[in-house]
C-alpha cells in the first residue's frame, strides 16, 4: 500500500467513523470553509441554498472566498471548498445581491439592487445558466425600477418577486409581482396595488400545497385591508380573508415554514401574534389561529431569524438566544413537534460568538448555518458552518 493511498484511506475512514458517532448538532469537520468570505469590511453571507447535486450557493457582501476572487456570489463544493466551475460575470455593485433562487433545471435567478450584468442591462434581476453565463431567453425588458429582495419559484415555474420597486418592465405594481417562466409579467396575478404602506416589506414567503401564498414581514395592511406582518394570498394574489382576521401582532416576522400537516410555523421579533401571547415563535392552524398545543419556551430579549422543518417534523430555530425553557442553548436549537426542546441536539456548552441568520437543510439531514459569527463550538468557522443531523 503506497503512502499516499494509505493517507487517503485513513482520512476517509476517520471521516466515516466521525460521522457515525458524531453528536447531533456538533460541528461537521468534513466541511471546512477555512478563511471563507473576505472583504475589506469583514465579509458577510446573507443567503444560502443547496442545489440538487449537493453544491451550495451563497450570496452576500464579499469579494473573495478562501483568497480566491468571488464577488458577492459563489458556489461551494460539498466539503466547503470553492467550486471554480461557476464562472460569474460582473454585476455593477451599486445595490448588491440580496437574494437568489435555483430552478429545477439548475438555472439561477439572482435578485438585488444591480442594474447591469457584464455590461448588459439587467435591472434588479437576472437569470444565469448553471455555469454562470447569462441566460438571454429570460427577458424582463427594462426590469425593476428599484431593488428586488425576495424571490420564490412556484412548482409551475412561475416566479414571485418582492422588493422596493413600483414598476417591472413598465408594469405598475407595489413591490409584489409574478413573472412567467420566461421573465414576462403574469398579468393574472393581482399582487399588491396600494403603494402608500409605511415601513412595508415582505421578508419571507412560502407556498402551500393548494397554491396559496403565505407572506410575512413588516407591514400593516394588504391592499387597504388590515393585516399585521402576516397574510395569506390566494393563487391569483388576492387576499384570503379567511386567514388570521385579527391584525394584532406587535413585531416583525422574519421567517415562515409549513409543516406536512399544513400548520404554519413563524419566527421573528414579536411577543404577540393575532392578539395572543407568542414570544418570538408560534405555530398557526391552517385557518391562521394560534395552535395552543405548541409550547414555546423563550425568555425575554431574544430574537429569531429563521425556522426550518426537518423531514421528521422536528423544527430547527436560529437567531439570538441563550436559553429555551431555562435550558442553556446557543443561537440554534431543535424542537420536537410539540415545541419542547430536543436535548439530543446538543449545543448546551457551545461557544458561538455571534447570532445565526439563516439555516438550510441538506438531503442527508445535516444543517448549514450562516451568520456574522467567527467561532462555532470552539472551531474557527467564519460566517458558515455545517452541523451533524
Amino acid at each position: 500500500m503506497s503512502v499516499l493511498f494509505r493517507f487517503f484511506f485513513l482520512s476517509s475512514l476517520f471521516l466515516l467513523v466521525e460521522a457515525a458517532f458524531a453528536q447531533s448538532g456538533s460541528v461537521d469537520t468534513s466541511f471546512d470553509p477555512m478563511e471563507s468570505v473576505y472583504s475589506s469590511w469583514g465579509g458577510s453571507i446573507h443567503r444560502i441554498a443547496i442545489q440538487k447535486d449537493g453544491k451550495i450557493l451563497i450570496a452576500g457582501q464579499f469579494s473573495k472566498y478562501n483568497n480566491t476572487k468571488a464577488r458577492h456570489l459563489a458556489r461551494l463544493n460539498s466539503d466547503g471548498s470553492l467550486d471554480t466551475s461557476l464562472k460569474l460575470g460582473r454585476f455593477n455593485w451599486g445595490g448588491g445581491i440580496y437574494n437568489f433562487a435555483i430552478q429545477d433545471d439548475g438555472k439561477i435567478i439572482v435578485a438585488g439592487g444591480f442594474t447591469k450584468y457584464n455590461g448588459i442591462e439587467a435591472r434588479g434581476m437576472v437569470r444565469l445558466h448553471s455555469n454562470g453565463e447569462l441566460d438571454t431567453t429570460f427577458f424582463v425588458g427594462k426590469g425593476a425600477n428599484d431593488a428586488v429582495g425576495v424571490i420564490l419559484i412556484q412548482k409551475d415555474g412561475k416566479i414571485l418577486i418582492e422588493g422596493d420597486f413600483r414598476k417591472v418592465n413598465g408594469y405598475r405594481t407595489c413591490g409584489l409581482v409574478r413573472l412567467l417562466p420566461n421573465g414576462s409579467i403574469d398579468s393574472s396575478f393581482i399582487g399588491r396595488t396600494q403603494c402608500n404602506l409605511e415601513h412595508s416589506g415582505i421578508f419571507d414567503m412560502v407556498l402551500q400545497e393548494d397554491g396559496k401564498l403565505i407572506i410575512v414581514g413588516h407591514f400593516h395592511e394588504y391592499n387597504n385591508v388590515g393585516r399585521k406582518n402576516i397574510a395569506r394570498l390566494r393563487s391569483d394574489g388576492s387576499l384570503d380573508h379567511s386567514f388570521l382576521v385579527d391584525p394584532n401582532t406587535n413585531g416583525r416576522i422574519e421567517s415562515v415554514a409549513i409543516q406536512k400537516d399544513g400548520k404554519i410555523v413563524v419566527a421573528g421579533i414579536f411577543t404577540k401574534l393575532g392578539g395572543e401571547k407568542a414570544r418570538y415563535l408560534a405555530r398557526l392552524d391552517t385557518n391562521g389561529r394560534i395552535d395552543s398545543s405548541f409550547q414555546i419556551g423563550f425568555g425575554p430579549k431574544s430574537s429569531l431569524f429563521e425556522v426550518a422543518i426537518q423531514d421528521d417534523g422536528k423544527i430547527i430555530i436560529a437567531g439570538f438566544f441563550k436559553k429555551y425553557n431555562n435550558i442553556p442553548v446557543q443561537r440554534i436549537a431543535r424542537l420536537h413537534t410539540d415545541g419542547s426542546l430536543d436535548t439530543s441536539f446538543n449545543n448546551n456548552n457551545a461557544e458561538i460568538d455571534h447570532w445565526i441568520t439563516r439555516v438550510v437543510l441538506q438531503k442527508d439531514g445535516k444543517i448549514i448555518a450562516i451568520g456574522p459569527f467567527t467561532f462555532f463550538h470552539s472551531y474557527y468557522r467564519k460566517r458558515i458552518v455545517r452541523l451533524h443531523k
